[in-house]
């Protein structure tokens, strides 16, 4: 019997040094080891560490540092399933065997947009050789006009596009989804010297006579008595000017920005008030005073001349052109104008259109398309 107690004494000491030998480097939780799990997250195809990824596995979460890496304490032993997520990246998933401390790299596919589109110009088609920019991004377009994006990152962002020969494009857009197409038309400003197709002055002296001399020269009066002049009399001295639009301003896509004709004294003259007026009917070199064409609504007016010497003078303006151009557009003939003196004044001198090309009247104008 003592010896029966003392094998069973033994048996159970026995027992309870098997029971204290199990042992492992790692804390258990209701009988079930847990691990360490740990790498580094990357952007697919990339070296560089991404930052901000949230890795959950097993209810552990942890979030990468400044180095990519990341560290989830406390993971049960077995086949888990880790996640990543990151605001800019596709969500990350992984079934992984945790069977002591593993090590996981994490690589996130950008979540973006795929960004294309053409960038033209309304009058000379597809551009190439774009700049286009967006969210750090830069693309140069192709021989027809295309740029193409490859996952843009979502979000709200600047489209900005540039190109030497023409006006500089900024858009905000929003990028969402998968694909996306922008276009852009640019636009260009381009100044022109276009032709002063005709110039004449006609005096009420000579009512009835088309006036041809000199050749050079141009003559502007106010209507009241010029008590300078010979025989005292009352009379009026006007002047007309027809141009030219060049053809491609019948393209309604083409804006007219700025415009002016100018026109060059021939001296000094006391200051005079003019009003330039639209012609409502075609004339030619043959007018004279009692055949001036209808005088259409007023364009311009202004003063000119001044006693400083010879000098080109405005007659006509930006508001006053695009008036004449509304009505060529529809049209399709440009009449010209008519000057006159507003105020009492004797006869003022311009250079005509016969004279030589830097003094004869200048018709400018800038366009936008």
């Amino acid at each position: 019997m003592p010896q029966m107690k003392k094998t069973i004494l033994l048996l159970g000491f026995g027992l309870v040094l098997i029971a204290c030998s199990k042992s492992d480097n790692s804390p258990t939780q209701s009988g079930v080891r847990t691990w360490t799990v740990s790498g580094e997250a990357h952007m697919l195809g990339a070296i560089a560490p991404l930052a901000g990824v949230v890795v959950k596995c097993a209810g552990v979460t942890g979030t990468s540092g400044t180095d990519g890496k990341y560290e989830l304490v406390g993971v049960p032993e077995g086949q888990q399933t880790i996640t990543a997520q990151r605001a800019d990246c596709d969500d990350y998933s992984y079934v992984i065997k945790v069977e002591g401390n593993t090590n996981h790299h994490i690589f996130m596919t950008l979540n973006g947009v795929d960004l294309s589109g053409v960038v033209t110009n309304a009058i000379d088609g597809p551009i190439s050789g774009a700049r286009v920019a967006i969210r750090g991004q830069i693309a140069l377009t192709d021989a027809s006009g295309k740029y193409e994006f490859s996952a843009v990152p979502h979000g709200t962002d600047t489209l900005a596009v540039t190109h030497l020969n023409y006006n500089s494009y900024q858009a905000i857009f929003p990028l969402t989804g998968s694909v996306a197409q922008v276009n852009v038309v640019l636009t260009r400003d381009s100044t022109f010297q276009s032709v002063v197709s005709l110039a004449k002055y006609v005096d009420e002296l000579r009512a009835t006579l088309s006036t041809f001399l000199p050749l050079d020269h141009m003559y502007l009066k106010a209507n009241k008595s010029d008590t300078t002049a010979p025989d005292f009399k009352s009379y009026l001295q006007n002047i007309y000017i027809s141009f030219n639009f060049p053809a491609f301003l019948a393209d309604q896509r083409v804006s007219l920005l700025d415009a002016s004709l100018l026109m060059s004294s021939d001296g000094p003259y006391p200051t005079i008030a003019i009003r330039t007026f639209s012609l409502q009917s075609p004339w030619s070199g043959s007018l004279t005073f009692n055949t001036q064409p209808a005088t259409g609504p007023l364009l311009y007016s202004g003063s000119i001349c001044d006693t400083s010497g010879a000098k080109f003078w405005q007659v006509l303006g930006t508001d006053g052109f695009n008036q004449l151009l509304v009505s060529w557009r529809t049209q399709g003939i440009s009449n010209g104008v008519v000057i006159k003196g507003a105020t009492a004044v004797g006869s003022v001198g311009f250079y005509s259109a016969s004279a030589t090309l830097s003094l004869r009247p200048k018709f400018t104008l800038r366009v936008r398309f």
